[in-house]
């Protein structure tokens, strides 16, 4: 175990590169390619969780997952306390706001 984190930021940031996720607009991505993505931006978060872009790109990848509610309000609030006033902090925080209580999962 290390406290040195700049192995993982460069593995995760060559990772990263791989990615393009504006090309995926309006375009079906298969799951393969959206669970790569959010396991790379996860790992990201867990090097450096003040980045706002995984945040981001989390809460806005997971409207294709079946559940996105729990995920774009947990991404929401998370990054609500890193970057308050970060455009993308307010795009997130309307997205999580778009989901009504109804389209909530029940929990058992």
């Amino acid at each position: 175990i290390t406290e040195d984190l700049n192995l993982g930021r460069a593995w995760i940031s060559k990772s990263l590169e791989t990615l393009n996720p504006d090309e995926w607009l309006g375009k079906q991505v298969n799951f393969g390619t959206l669970a790569r993505a959010q396991a790379y931006w996860i790992s990201q978060l867990s090097i450096d969780p003040g980045k706002i872009e995984p945040y981001f790109l989390l809460g806005q990848t997971a409207r294709l997952l079946s559940d996105p509610a729990a995920l774009v309000k947990s991404m929401a609030r998370f990054a609500q306390d890193i970057a308050a006033e970060d455009p993308k902090t307010l795009q997130l925080k309307r997205l999580a706001e778009s989901f009504s209580p109804q389209s909530e999962p029940k929990r058992r």
